[in-house]
């Protein structure tokens, strides 16, 4: 089960979509913006929220926001994080995202998305982490 920010309407849209995108992979029902004790691998995490306006005209604006995430997996090759992220960026990329009772869209034409792959020690095992930075510009209008 994961908690959000009630403020937060985009990772509530986002937690959403990929919730939907991710329900027959591995990281079914462990898409988190903090990580329980006891969680097993693998899980994502959300990571911070950047937000930038950008004035379109005197009637819309845009957002350019930035959102972060990590995947993890305690695989002993990279192969299941590489699968994980591109279901992940599948779900991000898969067309429009309403927000908050669409007073705000994501469009998914814009998403742009830098990713790593790294191997760290989680203090009794080898892992594997990709770290997502996802880009994408969001528009309202008056």
């Amino acid at each position: 089960m994961r908690t959000l920010s009630p403020w937060e309407p985009l990772q509530e849209a986002l937690a959403t979509r990929l919730d939907a995108t991710l329900s027959a992979t591995d990281l079914a029902g462990k898409v988190f913006n903090f990580i329980p004790e006891e969680t097993l691998y693998p899980f994502m995490f959300f990571g911070e929220f950047e937000t930038v306006p950008q004035p379109i005209s005197k009637t819309a604006v845009a957002l350019l926001t930035t959102a972060s995430f990590q995947v993890f997996s305690d695989h002993a090759g990279s192969m299941q994080v590489q699968q994980l992220v591109n279901a992940v960026v599948g779900g991000l990329t898969s067309g429009p995202l309403v927000i908050a009772g669409g007073q705000w869209v994501a469009v998914s034409d814009g998403v742009y998305i830098d990713s790593r792959l790294e191997q760290e020690y989680d203090g009794s095992n080898v892992i594997w982490v990709a770290r997502l930075r996802v880009s994408f510009v969001m528009h309202q209008s008056y």
